[in-house]
Parts: C-alpha cells; sequence; structure tokens
C-alpha cells in the first residue's frame, strides 16, 4: 500500500551551524514532550577553534553529538557490502522505508552528485552527510532537511531512484547506516557538575574532558583566534565565514538560556547576569550580519569593526562569568 510518513522534526533547531550539531536537535526538539532547557544548560558551555594541515575550524564542543550516552537518542547500525541490502532486506529503499515506519531516523553518507537542489548535482562527486525524516510512496520521494545550494537549512526531497544512486556511489566498500530513534523515557534534568565544569573550562580556555586536544584552542582563547581568523580571511580571500559567526552567535544564544534558565529557577538571585548576557547575545548577532554584510560589500572598514565586537562580548563575559561561578559554587540549590 502507497503511504506516506513524515517523522516529528524540528525545522528551525537552536543550532544550525553544522548538520551533526542541527540533526539530532531536530529530532530531540520534534519528539521532546518535555523542556529540554535544563539539559541543554549543561551541555553547550565550551567551544574550540582547530589549526590543523591548513584547515582552521570554530565550533561550539560538545561530546556526545547525539545525545546517546545522555539516554536521549538510541542508534541501530547497519554497516554491509552493497549487494548484501538486497539479499537481506530487499534492496536500501525497502529498509530504509521499514526504519522510518518504526520510528527511526536515517542518517549516514551519500553522494551529492545524485542530489537534486546541492550545488555539485550532475557535476561532481561530493560525499556529505544527511538524515531522513520520511518517505512519499505516491511521489516515491525520501524527505530530508538540511543546507542546499540556497544555503538555507529546509526541507526537500530525494527521488527513491536518486538516492539509491547516491549511496551506491560513495566511495567506500561498504554502505552504511545509522538509524536513530527519540528515547520515550528520556530524561532533560540539569547536570550541574557537567556545567560548572563546562563554563570553568570556557572561561580558563582549556578542555578538561579525557580526549585528545592537540592541535585546538579552547574557551575564550577559540574565540579570539576566530576574531583573528576572520579578519585576515576577510582580507585574503573577501570572504567571512558565515557558519564561524553564527557558531559565535549560537553560542551566546545558549550562554543567555542557561542564565534565564538558573535566575528563573533561583540558582542565581541577581538578574544583572541575564542582562549581561542578553547584551553579548545581541553583539553576537550583529557580528554575523555584519559578517553577512562584508560578504556582500567587501567594504574594508567592517573587518576591524567585527574584531572589535567579538572583543566586546569577551569583555563582558569576564566581567559576569566569574561572578556566576562563584555564586553557584557557593549555594548550589
Amino acid at each position: 500500500m502507497k503511504k506516506k510518513v513524515i517523522l516529528p522534526f524540528e525545522d528551525h533547531p537552536y543550532s544550525l551551524t553544522y548538520h551533526y550539531i542541527a540533526f539530532p536537535m531536530g529530532i530531540i526538539q520534534g519528539n521532546a514532550k518535555k523542556d529540554i532547557t535544563p539539559w541543554i544548560c549543561s551541555k553547550y558551555t565550551n567551544c574550540s577553534f582547530a589549526k590543523r594541515n591548513g584547515v582552521q575550524k570554530f565550533t561550539i564542543y560538545i561530546t556526545d553529538f547525539w545525545a546517546l550516552e545522555d539516554k536521549i537518542l538510541i542508534q541501530q547500525r547497519v554497516d554491509l557490502h552493497p549487494e548484501l541490502y538486497e539479499q537481506f532486506f530487499g534492496g536500501l529503499v525497502p529498509l530504509i522505508r521499514k526504519m522510518i515506519d518504526k520510528g527511526y531516523y536515517p542518517t549516514g553518507t551519500y553522494n551529492e552528485e545524485y542530489i537534486p537542489g546541492k550545488w555539485c548535482y550532475q557535476k561532481t562527486y561530493r560525499a556529505h552527510d544527511y538524515i531522513l525524516i520520511g518517505y512519499d510512496d505516491i511521489t516515491q520521494n525520501f524527505i530530508s532537511i538540511g543546507y542546499r545550494e540556497t544555503r538555507r537549512f529546509e526541507r526537500y526531497l530525494i527521488p527513491y531512484e536518486n538516492m539509491e544512486q547516491a549511496l551506491r556511489t560513495v566511495r567506500a566498500p561498504k554502505i552504511r547506516f545509522g538509524f536513530f530513534e527519540m528515547l520515550k523515557d528520556a530524561k532533560f534534568d540539569l547536570d550541574m557538575p557537567r556545567m560548572l565544569s563546562g563554563l570553568t573550562d570556557y572561561l580558563e580556555s582549556k578542555n578538561s574532558l579525557q580526549m585528545y586536544t592537540a592541535d585546538k584552542f579552547w574557551g575564550m582563547d577559540a574565540i579570539r583566534h576566530l576574531a583573528d581568523l576572520l579578519v585576515s580571511s576577510g582580507e585574503k580571500d573577501g570572504y567571512v565565514d558565515e557558519r564561524y559567526t553564527r557558531g559565535l552567535m549560537e553560542h551566546k544564544f545558549f550562554m543567555r538560556m542557561r542564565m534565564d534558565y538558573l535566575l528563573k529557577n533561583g540558582y542565581l538571585s541577581d538578574g544583572k547576569y541575564l542582562e549581561l548576557s542578553t547584551q553579548a547575545y545581541q553583539i553576537a548577532e550583529r557580528a554575523h550580519m555584519l559578517g553577512l554584510k562584508y560578504n556582500l560589500t567587501r567594504k574594508a572598514t567592517l573587518l576591524p569593526r567585527l574584531h572589535e565586537m567579538i572583543d566586546q562580548i569577551l569583555e563582558i563575559e569576564i566581567d559576569y562569568l566569574p561572578q556566576v561561578l562563584s555564586e553557584l559554587r557557593k549555594d548550589p540549590v
């Protein structure tokens, strides 16, 4: 029987900078029956700037991107040679449809050369990540969401036959799927020790987690390096990477959300922390817009202003975040 199935997904998740953050966030926001704010306040605290092999990247730093350790999402994996999918599941398309029917979100890597609306469609090979949130047997399309040539995060259709080719032409010996599902009894409690550790790491420009941390700068140092990169890349290439200015803006959005939650729930007593975090977020919003304006105008005077705005954000945080940490450690509610 032909049918149409679309799983819950938030089209405008809190973080849009990268697929690997937006995808799980979209699933969680789309399915959660409780307020997820306490969980977010515990998690999105630090940031990193990587400088490796000539590639530089700024991102909000989190471990457990897919919230598996937090027991919010679960994952099933299938990793087989292409010919085995026909033997075990009746083909790739039937497997994907069956998993969506069961409430799982298919993810993996495909070749965007076969995906309409991608900049490399019918032009060149490009392996990239994807998520599927539904299917429509009537039109013979999968429903996906992500960035396309429009540079907007949006829903789009992938014909079944195109998806098949996009998967089969990935330059790897096996086709790998990750199928994610939201746990019905997921909890979104505040983890105060984790939040305090993350905020401390951010202020002290470090990462206290046990993992490989070479070739990276953390916390406020990461943002200082980001400011320098935006200016230097703007001068050299005539382009400010909007992913990085958006990432900075989103980091300040989460910080403001955190101060708002802590104030409303009695963990903090002074409303000035919310006011200052709001100021920082508003400056980050303007910085993001200024970067977009530079990409359109190439007006050189905008770059020093962009750096100054980022410096202002750090000055605000250096002033109030140590006070926040002091109050939280002295009187944890």
